[in-house]
């Protein structure tokens, strides 16, 4: 913003024509000082394993007064983390070459465009997202600070069926089975879809020596 310097003189004896006069400097602008901090203006958000977030996340840098630094052009990177802030190999960026960006006027917006959106595949459950300023090397900039947030990754698109009960190795005709066959559904990282009221499982009954020939089915 606009500033200017006030100086005002001050007597021990208030009745003095010099007590509390002031003389005020010109104008002048003060800018922002040099990339210190990240700021999560805002935050990512609905993480489905295998999909870009629903919300890309919008991080500023910022000198060390909070000022945005509008001439920046540093290297942000984010890095996904467990809940308590280990590294961990249970999710993993989509792309992981986008997890590295360039500001642009001291932001980086990941969701600008579709080659810039980022998205998570892993392992349902609480993770963190740390944000950090880097040099090309991808290391920490020296004096800068990280800004973390948290994020719950949720289950992806069912991909697969996985047996859970399986039938007998040996049962007679007309016979019932003793327990039912039961299947579930998973995403392609084998978390369990819990939210899927759509998708119809048929269950048919193939020789062992011909799959594709079906004696019967039936639907559930």
């Amino acid at each position: 913003g606009n500033y200017k310097l006030r100086f005002t003189a001050t007597s021990s004896t208030s009745s003095d024509p010099i007590h509390t006069t002031t003389v005020d400097s010109q104008l002048f602008a003060l800018s922002h000082g040099l990339a210190n901090k990240l700021s999560i203006s805002t935050q990512a958000g609905t993480a489905k394993s295998g999909s870009f977030f629903g919300t890309q996340p919008v991080i500023t840098v910022q000198d060390a007064n909070g000022n945005r630094v509008s001439t920046d052009t540093s290297r942000v990177k984010a890095t996904i983390l467990d809940a308590d802030g280990n590294s961990t190999t249970w999710a993993v960026w989509r792309d992981a070459a986008r997890a590295t960006a360039t500001t642009t006027a001291g932001r980086v917006d990941f969701g600008a465009n579709t080659d810039t959106k980022l998205g998570l595949t892993g392992r349902v459950g609480d993770y963190q997202i740390v944000y950090t300023i880097v040099d090309t090397n991808g290391t920490q900039m020296a004096g800068t600070s990280t800004q973390t947030q948290n994020i719950s990754i949720v289950p992806g698109e069912a991909t697969q069926l996985v047996i859970t009960q399986a039938p007998p190795s040996s049962i007679g005709a007309g016979v019932n089975f003793t327990s039912s066959p039961k299947v579930k559904l998973q995403d392609s990282f084998g978390n369990d879809i819990t939210d899927d009221n759509a998708s119809t499982v048929t269950m048919s009954l193939v020789t062992g020596s011909d799959p594709s020939y079906t004696i019967a089915s039936g639907t559930t």
